[in-house]
């Protein structure tokens, strides 16, 4: 007998307790099925978009991982292949659990009087004359937009934060909102929704903001806006650093550092490690990544003067966040506190922040402050 006999026989000697009929069919079941979730997860924006499809799937990992589990139990004799295969069953269980656990946590924190307004779980239909665009980045990031177009010459591109889509009840509603004015361009943000890529902290988000600009002014708009929530005023920051074609800026709720809307100082939440960016991912369906940190908010706001900026948030900001960024920034600059205690922005003073919105690019979208601009950092 051959040494590759002899050892393929001492591994089928010893897998065969474990290889009866039943369990072998549970097992192959569970690795299909555990290898299904996984590229749905990863792979797809399925389970983003249906989190139900996540739970049920959840389920049925966790109650074959626990059929295969009692079967190793009730083994007469215990070999290492049991404690192997009872070991992957109950992490497949408690994987299970986290997992459906995370979605559910943050789909309740969405609905149960937080203060995060939109519902990203919800997708909202667009109205005509609503179409979807790809736009593809300098560094070669596909993203997926919306575009309302009245072919007026002034447009806002609308970048949202990180808890939302562009599909998302709260996005689309301003979006729509703010299109009986002028044009807009909603981004589904790399690393989120449609758009492919993944958001990392070094600063290359700033690439969305410009092509969705770039875009714009390509397609008959000579006066464009920027209107970037949370986390997305860092990039939509850096890129009017560059000024290169955003003629006005307006920031709701401005996190000042990457990721500190999503608990940076939190253990499990902070982006910045490798679990708190599986949450995320599993939670909430955003792709982010590890690099260097980009400089914050304040050092890079100074040099979006001339650019006319507005710094919007609620009374709980007032004093901290956009304090200090109004202080910091160059004019001409507005600071505007909305009622309530949301963030961005509370459902019973949406309408307030409509107007401030809409006001404010009626104003800054008519003329160009002619001042020279700012050295970059």
């Amino acid at each position: 007998m051959t040494d590759v006999s002899k050892r393929w026989k001492v591994l089928r000697d010893a897998a065969a307790p474990v290889l009866s009929a039943p369990a072998l069919v549970v097992a192959i079941a569970l690795a299909f099925s555990l290898a299904m979730a996984l590229a749905l997860q990863f792979g797809t924006n399925l389970y983003d978009q249906r989190a139900e499809l996540a739970y049920v799937h959840a389920g049925l990992n966790a109650l074959l991982a626990l059929g295969l589990g009692v079967m190793m139990l009730l083994r007469p004799t215990w070999q290492r292949a049991h404690m192997i295969m009872l070991g992957v069953a109950l992490a497949v269980i408690l994987g299970s659990l986290w997992a459906a656990g995370a979605k559910l946590q943050f789909r309740r924190s969405q609905v149960s009087g937080n203060a995060f307004y939109s519902l990203p779980h919800q997708p909202f239909r667009y109205e005509e004359p609503a179409v979807t665009v790809w736009i593809r980045t300098a560094d070669n990031v596909q993203l997926a937009c919306t575009l309302i177009s009245h072919k007026r010459t002034r447009a806002v591109v609308f970048y949202p934060g990180w808890r939302t889509n562009r599909d998302a009840f709260a996005v689309a509603t301003l979006a729509q909102w703010l299109a009986n004015t002028v044009d807009v361009l909603v981004v589904d943000p790399r690393g989120q929704g449609e758009s492919e890529g993944a958001k990392t902290p070094d600063g290359q988000e700033k690439q969305d903001v410009l092509a969705a600009v770039g875009y714009m002014r390509s397609t008959g708009h000579p006066h464009v806006g920027v209107l970037a929530e949370e986390d997305a005023a860092l990039p939509a920051v850096q890129a009017a650093t560059l000024h290169e074609g955003i003629e006005s800026l307006a920031l709701v709720s401005p996190a000042a550092v990457w990721g500190e809307s999503l608990g940076q100082d939190g253990r499990f939440f902070d982006p910045h490690g490798l679990f708190g960016r599986l949450y995320w991912r599993v939670a909430a369906g955003l792709r982010l990544a590890s690099g260097q940190n980009a400089p914050p908010l304040t050092d890079a706001i100074r040099f979006v003067a001339p650019t006319p900026i507005l710094i919007t948030g609620t009374k709980p900001q007032a004093g901290s966040t956009i304090d200090q960024l109004h202080l910091a920034a160059g004019e001409p600059k507005s600071l505007i506190v909305l009622g309530g205690e949301g963030k961005p922005v509370t459902w019973t003073h949406f309408a307030e922040y409509y107007k401030t919105l809409e006001g404010w690019y009626d104003i800054t979208l008519r003329a160009v402050v002619p001042v020279e601009p700012t050295a970059g950092p």
